[in-house]
């Protein structure tokens, strides 16, 4: 959740993992995106995920601009072409799949992950079967194991029935 920034636990919705921004950080995102004159969304249980949101060309510009010294403190990176988001140095969704990894001793390369986005691409690399929806983005679908349909085309449904329920070759598109 929130690009590896929180882990809850579905069964009881208790938080095993949590890496929230400090009120100082919050205030320095704020600030920046006032000053790009975008559009601001704060995720939050407590805040773990900042958004910058706007058209895609302003997005573009506003990427390009980004300081330096917040791609040192931050992790930039986007689900969609029109946000930048920003989570805290080193979280990752591959490394919130490590942590489940270790807390379930599981090996990682018994896990299947799917993706769509930029923010997936470190995830599709870190597990056994990274799998690209139909419509991801064709970095991430370059990096994938496999490729299935779009999430309106039942695309999780076939890797779950691929991968999962019969272990048997099968078109996914």
């Amino acid at each position: 959740m929130f690009n590896g920034a929180v882990i809850i636990e579905n069964k009881n919705q208790k938080i095993m993992l949590s890496n929230n921004f400090d009120i100082e950080e919050i205030w320095e995102l704020i600030n920046l995106a006032n000053k790009l004159n975008t559009s601001i969304f704060l995720y939050s249980i407590n805040i773990y995920k900042i958004f910058f949101v706007n058209d895609y060309e302003k997005i573009a510009k506003i990427r390009k601009t980004v300081p330096k010294e917040l791609s040192e403190k931050y992790e930039i990176t986007n689900s969609i072409p029109e946000c930048i988001e920003f989570v805290k140095k080193g979280i990752t969704k591959s490394k919130s799949l490590q942590f489940i990894c270790e807390k379930c001793n599981i090996k990682n390369s018994e896990v299947i992950a799917i993706g769509d986005a930029n923010n997936d691409t470190e995830m599709i690399n870190f597990v056994g079967i990274g799998v690209a929806m139909g419509k991801a983005e064709v970095s991430l679908k370059e990096k994938a194991d496999d490729i299935t349909s779009s999430n309106n085309h039942d695309g999780v449904a076939k890797v779950i029935e691929k991968y999962i329920l019969k272990n048997e070759k099968i078109d996914l598109i």
